[in-house]
């Protein structure tokens, strides 16, 4: 057999380049920003939000406008806060290296159809003068260990960007003394009489006072005729500093028209009247620091409102959030009615995709070299029929990707469906809702998952050939660091603790436990035999489902495992363990039971799979699922039916949770609930 090439010789960029898994936006750095801008992947979504962002923005130079806001939603990695420092650097337009930011832009741009409408758009914003304060709002909550409101942040920030003090208390006697002029008089006689900068003595404030109220009356003796008249002056700033979201876009406001008509004093920024002056807010993960807290929700609401209303295009917001804007409402168990105002603000929203993830994935880590294509293509097609059965996940109920060679080409040594199932699994994880286990952000990425899948020498890729692949246990050796310990140990310990232990074991049971947390796959044999094969070219799918099939039994016989129905499996975690080993026997006749009210289910519900709609004017295509299982594909609307025995044992199910939240995120899903017949299942459990 000759020899495939070596992968690494394939790929443009070096496997063992590190880059950063996740945008952080406090790092602004000369070569970060350069990085982030040359390598950015810009998709078709993309360039629709961006675009209209920019038409709207550039508007607000001639007419106001009340559109201020950008929602940028995507899960951990996928995204969302690389593109909202990408707007952030459109906006003001720093020089790196001898470019700008735009020019550096637009050559992300090459061939996209609307690069000439997105370089007018830039031409256009740039005839503003933009400031942006960008920071990650949970993470300046957790530097303070305060409650704070999202307006006492955002201020904070507002007066760090100005080079003035974070408590209000100083920073408005500061700003007192910058519209009055004397600002830098008073900074200098500080220093003369302390022997330090005020910078550096405006931390310890409350011990200076005395100091800062003569300094106060020497460089204003017209308004303060003796010291204590300037003490009694720091005691009113002290008692006057309740800020209100009203308050907040005042301030801002009159900053913004400030910078209009002078200039930033505390900057030294020369006005420029023919670019008017906007100030933009890129809050990074929203949607984390609100969680379920509707007081929060309501305050971004009335902080959206107060801008556009007394903004009128000057200031702006820009968000990212994990959850779309309608399912962060749903969560937070309120009405959409609530939350109207809300919705006009932010206008323009970006929902980044697996699609997105997939092209960033290929364009930043699986970017393959021109001049090797043609020894990949042929190596797809020496192994097309291997490859092709490979790239299928048995168990699956949802549609994937098939294998072409233009995915090959792109993909490997992943297959197409890695990144959704690998996302499917960080989603499911994150949920808890089945292992109750979380992931770091930054190895939840796919970037962070796939460097270090190919950057680790364990896995074969720095020296291995076209042909060696991606298997589910490499992303479970990626993320075990943070996974439950109790479910760790479990596998770390199995070497020591299962009889006639063989290496396959351990990767089983690792496959096993991520593909089990995704809701959509039943795993089987067969399904571990797809998600472990590491080498097209020397394995067989077959024999590793036979291997894998003796290796489950293995690990039955210790009670690491346990059969379910048709061939199914699952690895007990954690308590679950001890609770299957005490019910054993009822559990078998509930996986009975459940599965004879599925086959139910699907008899009852196969008519359902169209519907008419007005003696046939439109038809639809309905996905039936019943249980929480898919009985029939479809993909208009979606009914979703539960049996009493579901309502009555599943665990973690709740018609309010439904009601006040599914509903809510999935507007386009129909509900079936029936009522509850604890007698009806105890009959059956009996029987």
């Amino acid at each position: 057999m000759v020899d495939s090439p070596l992968l690494k010789d394939l790929f443009i960029y070096p496997i063992e380049r590190y880059i950063p898994p996740v945008a952080k936006v406090d790092d602004v750095t000369e070569a970060t920003v350069e990085t982030e801008l040359r390598e950015y992947v810009v998709t078709a979504p993309i360039e629709r939000a961006l675009a209209d962002f920019q038409e709207v923005y550039a508007e607000s130079r001639t007419a106001p406008t009340d559109k201020i806001g950008v929602w940028i939603s995507g899960f951990f990695g996928s995204g969302k806060s690389h593109f909202a420092k990408v707007l952030s650097y459109l906006l003001t337009n720093p020089r790196i290296g001898g470019h700008t930011a735009r020019e550096l832009f637009v050559e992300r741009l090459a061939g996209s159809p609307r690069r000439a409408e997105i370089e007018g758009l830039l031409h256009r914003i740039g005839l503003l003068d933009s400031r942006v304060i960008m920071f990650q709002i949970k993470a300046e909550q957790d530097q303070t260990q305060k409650d704070e409101s999202i307006s006492e942040i955002m201020y904070r920030r507002y007066l760090a960007s100005r080079g003035l003090s974070t408590d209000p208390v100083v920073a408005s006697l500061e700003l007192s003394l910058i519209d009055r002029g004397l600002y830098e008089a008073f900074k200098a006689e500080v220093e003369k009489r302390v022997g330090r900068s005020w910078e550096e003595e405006r931390d310890d404030y409350l011990f200076i006072r005395s100091t800062v109220a003569e300094v106060l009356q020497a460089v204003a003796p017209q308004a303060y005729h003796c010291r204590d008249e300037a003490l009694a002056a720091l005691e009113m700033v002290d008692r006057g500093q309740r800020l209100t979201v009203s308050d907040l876009a005042r301030r801002l406001v009159d900053y913004v028209d400030n910078l209009s008509v002078a200039g930033d004093g505390s900057t030294g920024s020369p006005r420029r009247p023919e670019r008017p002056p906007r100030l933009a807010f890129v809050m990074d993960e929203m949607g984390q620091f609100i969680g379920t807290d509707g007081q929060k929700l309501l305050e971004l609401q009335s902080i959206a409102e107060e801008f556009a209303t007394k903004g009128r295009g000057k200031l702006w917001l820009i968000v990212t959030a994990q959850a779309r804007l309608h399912e962060l409402i749903a969560g937070v168990k309120a009405l959409e009615a609530d939350f109207g105002k809300i919705g006009d603000r932010f206008d323009t929203r970006l929902a980044l995709t697996a699609e997105d993830v997939e092209k960033v994935l290929e364009g930043r880590i699986l970017k393959k070299r021109d001049e090797r294509m043609p020894d990949i293509q042929a190596f797809y097609h020496d192994h097309e029929g291997a490859l092709a059965v490979l790239s299928t996940l048995p168990g699956a109920s949802r549609d994937l990707p098939d294998m072409t060679v233009d995915r090959f080409t792109a993909n490997t040594p992943f297959l197409p469906y890695h990144p959704t199932l690998i996302q499917a699994i960080f989603a499911s994880v994150k949920s808890a809702t089945a292992t109750g286990f979380g992931i770091n952000p930054e190895v939840r990425s796919m970037i962070g998952m796939a460097q270090g899948v190919l950057s680790n020498p364990a896995n074969g890729f720095i020296l291995g050939r076209l042909g060696r692949m991606v298997s589910m246990d490499m992303v479970y050796d990626q993320i075990a660091v943070d996974l439950q310990p109790q479910d760790k140990r479990e596998i770390e310990g199995l070497p020591q603790q299962l009889p006639g232990y063989r290496e396959l074991d351990q990767r089983v049971l690792k496959a096993l436990y991520l593909l089990q947390a995704v809701p959509w796959i039943a795993v089987t044999a067969e399904t571990l035999a797809h998600a472990l094969l590491r080498d097209v070219r020397a394995e067989d799918l077959n024999g590793l489902r036979d291997e894998i099939q003796a290796s489950l039994e293995r690990l039955r016989a210790a009670r690491y495992v346990v059969p379910k129905e048709e061939g199914v499996w699952e690895f007990l975690t954690g308590t679950k363990k001890s609770f299957e080993e005490e019910v054993a026997g009822v559990t078998v006749r509930q996986i009975d039971l459940r599965r004879e009210v599925r086959k139910a289910l699907a008899e009852v519900l196969r008519p359902v799979g169209k519907l008419n709609y007005k003696d046939g004017l439109r038809t639809f295509d309905v996905v039936v699922r019943g249980d929480g299982e898919e009985l029939q594909s479809g993909q208009d609307i979606v009914l979703e039916v539960y049996s009493p025995l579901y309502v009555e044992l599943e665990d973690g199910f709740s018609l309010e949770n439904l009601e006040q939240i599914e509903s809510f995120a999935h507007p386009d899903t129909v509900y079936w609930v029936a009522a509850e017949s604890p007698e009806l299942t105890q009959h059956h459990l009996e029987g």
